[in-house]
Formats: structure tokens, C-alpha cells, sequence
């Protein structure tokens, strides 16, 4: 596969005879169950409930979706046991509101997000009685929260906001989810953006570092589309001073909690 990609990349460099040549692609070191996000549509109907991978398979009565090549095995087996308990009649109510069910997080530890069209007493209700359950089914889920979409978006973590109404409700557990890449911990909310191969970070920060060559006290860093800050946290040190820019306010609110880590003496800001 990586001979493949590297040939596509050749063969579009030369074809539109762009400058310079590419350099080869770094393997990941976990080509396989890397996803750290996955997500699955809640289909509900009279031949009762599945959760499937791809739009596609909504439309067929088909079982549950084979296993993910690209997820790991803890979220294969959180869905099956999920969608078990989700099929019991008593959850019908939540289950006609879901549109997906999306695990979060890092590799050591996992949010469920409940993505469903509106809340109230019922929903709420039902939503903490499968909460409560979750640390049984995989003990490896720190938090679970529901997320309201009453578009039914096919983006399963739409930001449009809901008129008069509450967005993220957390169900259980810490606000943010925890990773350490680096060496370096880091939070973020469980609507922010962050990697999804986890595996591959610190070979894009190793790369990053390489190619900036930084310059010490005569320069300053500008990070734009800066996430929770993962490039500028991890290159702060190197400069004088590092700026991180994003629109995301729940990215900008876990910039500005990580920047708890640096020592004294390292200048780093952030701005939506």
C-alpha cells in the first residue's frame, strides 16, 4: 500500500510538473486499528436495531457491520454491545432519537457521544440508565455525553447551534478527554478536533520540528488552525514567543488549559 501511495504521488508531481521532487511518506506505525474517532448510524426500524458503518447500509435490513479494519478492537466490541442493549424495548425511545453513537478519545481511555435529534425528561432519563453501564461494557470509557442535532446532519458532530436549546449535555465523567503524545499531556473537549491516528503524532511533531529548524529567541511562532495546540505546545519552548489562532472556542478553551504545563520562562498565547 505504501509503495502505491508513493508511486500516486510521483506520478501526480510529475504529471503536473510541480518543482522540486516529494519526499517519500512516513509509514504510520499502526496502519491498521488506528481510528481514535469512529462513529456508527443508528438505523431503527420494524426489523429492529443496528448500527452500521456507512450511509449505505441503512438503507438494507443488513446485521450489524463486519469489523473495522481501521478501528480498534475495543470500539468493534463497545457497538456490538451497545447496539444489544440499545435493541431492549425499554430504550426504544432513545433509540428512535439516535442518529449515532461516536467513540472519542485515545487508545488508553474512551467517550461515548449519543448524537440525538432533541432531550427531555424521557430521553435524559434513558440516556443515564445506558451511561451507567458503560464502564461495565468497556472499562476503558471514562465519560459519556449526548449531543444534540435535530437536523440529523450526515456530519455526526454538526457545530450549527440548536435555536434555544443545549448542545452538549454531559452525561458521566471529566469534561475533556486526556492523551499524552510527546511526552506531553495534553486535553481537549469531546466536540474539538484532534488526530485520529494517534499512533502517527509524534512522527508529524518529529517532522514539524525538522522542517521549521527553529531559531531560538529571534523568532516567533504562528500556528494557525491551531486545535487544542498540539504544534504549539510542543514547539513553544523553541521561540521567543508562540501564537496559536483558531475559530473553534472549545479548541481555543483546551490551548489555553494545556499551557499549564510549560515551565517558567515559556511565552505561549492563544486567540479565536
Amino acid at each position: 500500500e505504501l509503495a502505491l501511495k508513493n508511486l500516486a504521488v510521483r506520478q501526480f508531481w510529475a504529471h503536473h510538473r510541480l518543482p522540486l521532487a516529494p519526499a517519500s511518506i512516513l509509514p504510520s506505525p499502526k496502519p491498521r486499528q488506528y481510528r481514535t474517532t469512529t462513529r456508527r448510524h443508528v438505523v431503527c426500524d420494524r426489523a429492529g436495531l443496528r448500527l452500521a458503518a456507512h450511509h449505505a447500509e441503512t438503507a438494507r435490513g443488513a446485521a450489524q457491520s463486519p469489523p473495522s479494519r481501521l478501528e480498534p478492537p475495543e470500539h468493534t466490541a463497545l457497538y456490538t454491545a451497545l447496539a444489544k442493549r440499545l435493541g431492549a424495548a425499554h430504550f426504544r425511545p432513545l433509540a428512535r432519537t439516535l442518529s449515532y453513537i461516536i467513540i472519542r478519545g485515545s487508545y488508553a481511555e474512551r467517550t461515548v457521544i449519543a448524537n440525538v435529534t432533541h432531550l427531555d425528561g424521557v430521553i435524559v432519563r434513558k440516556l443515564r440508565l445506558l451511561a451507567e453501564a458503560l464502564p461495565e461494557l468497556d472499562p476503558g470509557v471514562v465519560s459519556a455525553f449526548a449531543f444534540v442535532d435535530p437536523t440529523r446532519s450526515p456530519y455526526y458532530l454538526d457545530h450549527n447551534p440548536v435555536p434555544g436549546g443545549l448542545k452538549l449535555k454531559r452525561l458521566f465523567g471529566p469534561e475533556t478527554l486526556r492523551l499524552t503524545l510527546a511526552g506531553r499531556p495534553y486535553e481537549y473537549y469531546p466536540t474539538g478536533f484532534t488526530q485520529v491516528n494517534e499512533s502517527m503524532v509524534p512522527a508529524m511533531l518529529a517532522a514539524a520540528r525538522d522542517l521549521l529548524s527553529p531559531g531560538g529567541a529571534s523568532e516567533h511562532l504562528l500556528d494557525l488552525y491551531c486545535g487544542y495546540g498540539l504544534f504549539t505546545h510542543y514547539l513553544a519552548a523553541s521561540y521567543a514567543h508562540a501564537l496559536g489562532v483558531e475559530a473553534a472556542p472549545e479548541s481555543i478553551a483546551a490551548a489555553r488549559r494545556n499551557a499549564r504545563c510549560h515551565p517558567p520562562g515559556v511565552t505561549v498565547a492563544f486567540r479565536q
